[in-house]
């Protein structure tokens, strides 16, 4: 085996199973079917192994065919539900946001700020820390630093 299949190969795999139509599958991935009959001849090829039967009326999976998909839509479903786990994150701000200021512009910030940012945002943890020095808010790992125009060189 000169490379190992891809997702994108055992999804295709999957799908002609599935609704027994190359045709079908093709439209579903935006292939042409006979694009997906060639991905699938050096899918087989590949691996040695057949994996369809096909007819001209029909198609088939093999019983490795069968074998490959059974033990591959588990792993398909995990890879599917991680990427829509990561879709929902899309455009919505999670995780910690540090922000280094000082103790004036804190407190602006805790009145004015932070509440309706929070509220906005519940899935956003603040860390906010204050210092009466300058500091360089990359090396100290903080993603943002709020100081009132005059504290700034």
């Amino acid at each position: 085996m000169n490379r190992k299949p891809s997702l994108d190969d055992i999804r295709a795999l999957t799908l002609i199973a599935g609704y027994g139509s190359f045709r079908r599958a093709a439209d579903e991935l935006g292939l042409s079917p006979s694009t997906l009959s060639h991905q699938m001849r050096t899918l087989e090829q590949e691996l040695g192994v057949r994996l369809l039967h096909r007819t001209t009326r029909s198609v088939s999976p093999t019983q490795a065919g069968e074998r490959l998909i059974a033990r591959m839509q588990p792993v398909l479903h995990d890879f599917n539900t991680a990427l829509e786990a990561i879709d929902d994150e899309r455009g919505r701000p999670s995780g910690e946001l540090r922000i280094n200021a000082s103790e004036i512009a804190a407190r602006v910030l805790l009145e004015s700020v932070v509440p309706s940012f929070l509220a906005r945002y519940p899935e956003v943890s603040l860390d906010l820390v204050t210092e009466g020095r300058l500091i360089d808010i990359v090396e100290a790992g903080f993603d943002a630093g709020v100081r009132l125009a005059e504290s700034v060189p």
